[in-house]
């Protein structure tokens, strides 16, 4: 433990003097607050050392992300050819949908998650602009912890934690 934390002190985290000497439940709360600080991950470090910026999609924004269509097109043929209810021959549907899934299905994907990924940078940028040319409209920034209440859910006296409107209402085609 003495020795992790003196790894992560090198690393430029600060570390109160003399922690060599405390003991191990102390030392794992030490561990446990370093840990909280910044996630490390070797591959971001390796990324990092060599020029690279390491950014992440929300988890659950699968528009983003092409193999969510690809499972998408995949799921929708298997209900197509799912005509027997029989598990073991969507197995093989599967696999053979899998085997015949073209480059060029693959590469539409991609292409089009290219240009959504564009919009919304654009899009990003004109929030911005509209920001900076309105310095009295405040933005609202959240650290995606907090939960968001629908003013007209609480005039209703509505649960506002109940998420059944939710844009990923369980319809595994949309998400």
């Amino acid at each position: 433990m003495v020795a992790w934390i003196q790894q992560q002190k090198g690393r430029g985290y600060s570390v109160i003097d003399g922690f060599e000497s405390l003991r191990n439940w102390e030392l794992q709360e030490i561990i446990k607050n370093l840990k909280t600080l910044a996630p490390h991950h070797k591959l971001d470090q390796y990324a990092r050392e060599r020029g690279h910026e390491i950014v992440r999609i929300q988890p659950y924004q699968c528009e983003l992300n092409p193999i969510e269509e690809m499972w998408k097109d995949i799921k929708h043929e298997l209900k197509k050819q799912n005509v027997d209810q029989n598990i073991n021959n969507q197995y093989e549907r599967a696999k053979m949908i899998l085997q015949t899934y073209g480059k060029d299905k693959w590469a539409s994907h991609v292409s089009h998650i290219k240009k959504l990924e564009r919009s919304y940078w654009e899009m990003d940028g004109l929030y911005d602009e509209f920001l900076t040319q309105n310095p009295e409209v405040e933005a609202i920034v959240t650290n995606g912890e907090e939960e968001d209440i629908d003013p007209d859910r609480e005039a209703n006296n509505d649960n506002p934690l109940d998420t059944s409107d939710s844009s990923c209402d369980g319809n595994e085609d949309e998400c």
